[in-house]
């Protein structure tokens, strides 16, 4: 038959032991520091206005667009034309446009500035859920696609 001893419980102290590690850890090196990844719009959209046709060209009732853009990936839209009739033979005014782009994370509003080239800047002046800290600004352009009827929008965001 095994004989067993109990024995009271106790704390062992630590101040006699000699520490086996020879390297201490620095506390301010266990801080980490996330790099933070720049929110860019680099890409292109493209969509073709839809409306009424009328004696000075297109009165635009709607303007989808779908394309891929830098850190949101693959995106869809519309643009909310400012002045919304296209004339004939020449591209859309996006001046004072709202651009808005979506994917499965939320939603990008963009504000379009005047141009008369178009050749226009923009800025985000609006973000849903997983976008709701980014910011940015770039240049955006608007061209005829040479493969179709679609229009083609460029954007490029500004570096900070």
């Amino acid at each position: 038959m095994l004989k067993t001893r109990r024995r009271p419980l106790q704390f062992e102290s630590l101040e006699e032991k000699v520490l086996l590690s020879a390297a201490m850890a620095d506390p301010s090196a266990t801080i980490h520091r996330s790099a933070v990844k720049p929110f860019l719009l680099n890409g292109s959209v493209q969509g073709l206005p839809a409306g009424s046709f009328v004696s000075k060209g297109l009165e635009v009732k709607r303007f989808p667009i779908s394309g891929r853009l830098g850190s949101m990936g693959k995106v869809h839209g519309f643009i909310l034309l400012s002045n919304k009739m296209v004339t004939r033979g020449a591209l859309p005014d996006l001046t004072n446009s709202l651009l808005i782009v979506t994917n499965q994370n939320g939603s990008v509003l963009l504000g379009v500035k005047p141009s008369t080239m178009h050749h226009y800047s923009f800025q985000i002046i609006g973000v849903t859920t997983k976008y709701k800290s980014v910011s940015g600004s770039g240049i955006l352009t608007i061209a005829p696609s040479p493969t179709s009827f679609n229009l083609i929008i460029e954007l490029h965001s500004a570096r900070k």
